[in-house]
């Protein structure tokens, strides 16, 4: 059972919201933390230009690039390799320009698991995004990696999580984001963390870069011609496991052995390959399951 005490104003505040849930939250506890710091206080709004999540249109998938552009979901933008997802049409697909992204933005997941943030590089910029994704742009009072590493941290991440909504599936929306506060940090500390945040986006363009490479390298030297229509055998005796098993993928088979002269196995290159045991799986909640309040009222 949690137990503390509530000024009213922090009542009042809220729309006169009592329930011991929201205020007993981590994301509560942080605001509190952050409000005492010695620094100014503004919000997240204070410090963007704009917050929105893009507009939302009916979306016209092409699978030929020169007539579409890379589409990212909620879960895209954390990843690595931004080429290979959906293309939406450039002539069939509306609001194209509300949707584009823009390098030094903070996108932050608004839906399904919420909070999750990116910081917006270059391979971001120009690919479009799905309304599940809030845009922050912020504007010259606080750097662009000092407010992404702000949200991102554990603490943003509480501020975030704490404010979610819905009966079925929990959102938050760019107005609370905008609510959120955020200390006014000394210039010095701005610069050396975006510093660091620049530098980092800089990187993971690179290895994108490197992993373009390595992928064209193999692509154009172990063609996979996918128009041809080939006819692929196997002697009963060799096959393992089931008939239906992907170990007797008779395509990949015949792969191996067009290019077995140029190949070594994965066990020669690696200390081990295996699969973990099972085992039941038994969860515990970090959350109280019982909450009690106790409100103060100052005079």
């Amino acid at each position: 059972m949690n137990v503390d005490s509530i000024n009213i104003k922090a009542i009042k505040a809220t729309n006169l919201r009592v329930d011991a849930s929201y205020h007993l939250s981590e994301g509560q506890e942080v605001k509190r933390i952050i409000n005492s710091c010695p620094y100014e206080m503004l919000t997240i709004k204070d410090v963007s230009s704009d917050i929105f999540i893009g507009g939302r249109a009916k979306r016209v998938y092409v699978t030929k690039k020169e007539h579409g552009i890379p589409f990212l979901s909620s879960s895209d933008i954390l990843q690595a390799d931004l080429e290979n997802v959906k293309l939406a049409s450039k002539k069939y697909t509306p609001n194209l320009e509300q949707m584009k992204l823009k390098k030094g933005w903070t996108l932050i997941t608004r839906s399904g698991t919420i909070g999750n943030c990116a910081f917006a590089n270059a391979k971001h910029a120009q690919k479009l995004a799905s309304e599940h994704v809030i845009r922050v742009n912020p504007n010259n009072i606080l750097r662009q990696g000092l407010i992404y590493a702000y949200l991102t941290s554990k603490y943003g991440h509480s501020l975030l999580t704490q404010g979610t909504f819905g009966a079925v599936i929990q959102h938050i929306e760019p107005a609370f984001v905008g609510s959120l506060p955020i200390p006014n940090f000394p210039e010095s500390f701005q610069i050396e963390i975006d510093k660091l945040i620049q530098e980092s986006a800089k990187l993971r363009e690179e290895a994108t870069d490197a992993l373009d490479d390595a992928v064209l390298y193999f692509d154009t030297k172990f063609k996979i011609e996918d128009d041809m229509q080939n006819f692929f055998t196997k002697r009963v005796k060799d096959l393992s496991f089931s008939f239906a098993s992907y170990n007797n993928n008779l395509e990949v088979n015949s792969f191996i052995n067009q290019y077995s002269n140029d190949s070594i196995k994965l066990k020669d290159i690696t200390s081990k390959v295996f699969a973990p045991p099972l085992f039941k799986h038994i969860y515990l909640s970090l959350i109280p399951q019982h909450f009690d309040l106790t409100l103060f009222i100052s005079s």
